[in-house]
């Protein structure tokens, strides 16, 4: 099969699924598993796909179509700029999320403090918010708190990876949070009605 032909066929499996979007998910896809860009997509696209590589994409494609987020499938997703690595423990960041990192940034530059402003992410997950207002307003003194250790493993790997000087707690709310912090930013997971 080449390249052009997986792409086409997987755009279609994910269609006949109902997954809305389906050929920018199956191009996600294709580009995580084989590293193609779209120039040598259409330069290269009538090659054929290397067995392991269409074996692995086709996999992939088959974990889409019971709903498995496409990000959790690549492990990561960009916000703010940076790249984080994202998985089923953690929810994957979105853009509209990114207004309240800008907010955020908004008020920290109202804050003029002698000591650095302390600034709460609660139900961090990734650390994506976190993360973000410490790379754009640096010297703030920032703290993480989730309940989940999964998702605590996840944000402290994007804090070394991004080299961010951030802190990370255990707490069910504000069950081990002992300070007080200057702003408080939450995005915390959905719950049923």
């Amino acid at each position: 099969m080449t390249y052009q032909e997986a792409y086409q066929k997987a755009t279609g499996e994910l269609k006949a699924a109902g997954i809305p979007e389906p050929e920018s998910d199956a191009w996600i896809l294709l580009e995580h598993v084989t590293g193609m860009t779209r120039t040598r997509y259409y330069v290269d696209g009538f090659e054929r796909m290397p067995k392991n590589e269409e074996d692995r994409f086709f996999e992939l494609v088959s974990c889409r179509k019971t709903r498995i987020p496409v990000q959790h499938l690549t492990g990561v997703q960009e916000f703010m700029g940076y790249e984080f690595a994202v998985n089923e423990h953690v929810l994957v960041p979105r853009q509209d999320t990114e207004i309240l990192v800008e907010e955020a940034e908004k008020r920290l530059l109202l804050m003029k403090k002698e000591n650095p402003v302390k600034v709460l992410d609660m139900c961090t997950g990734s650390g994506c918010i976190l993360i973000s207002l410490e790379h754009y307003r640096k010297g703030i003194r920032a703290v993480g708190a989730d309940i989940s250790d999964e998702a605590l493993q996840v944000a402290k790997r994007n804090a070394e990876s991004l080299n961010a000087d951030v802190t990370f707690l255990k707490s069910d709310l504000f069950e081990q949070v002992a300070e007080r912090y200057d702003l408080i930013v939450s995005n915390p997971p959905y719950i049923r009605t």
